[in-house]
């Protein structure tokens, strides 16, 4: 069986985009870690994911404004 210990994962950055990691373990209900080969025939969920993926205020970015006729 395969578990995810999600503890409190804090973002790298608190804007602009940054990252999150959390513990992924093979092992038990019980408790018992087992070497990862045991739960290989399982989709390992990722160990690690993006976050605060919005703009920083006050950065710079590209504006558009509606096209003209020329």
């Amino acid at each position: 069986m395969l578990i995810v210990r999600q503890c409190p994962a804090t973002c790298t950055q608190t804007c602009g985009g940054g990252r999150r990691t959390r513990q992924v373990l093979c092992q038990r209900p019980n408790g018992q870690r087992l070497n990862n080969y045991n739960c290989d025939i399982l989709d390992k969920p990722t160990d690690m994911e993006q976050c605060n993926l919005q703009p920083c205020p006050g950065s710079a970015s590209w504006h558009r404004r509606p096209w003209k006729p020329v």
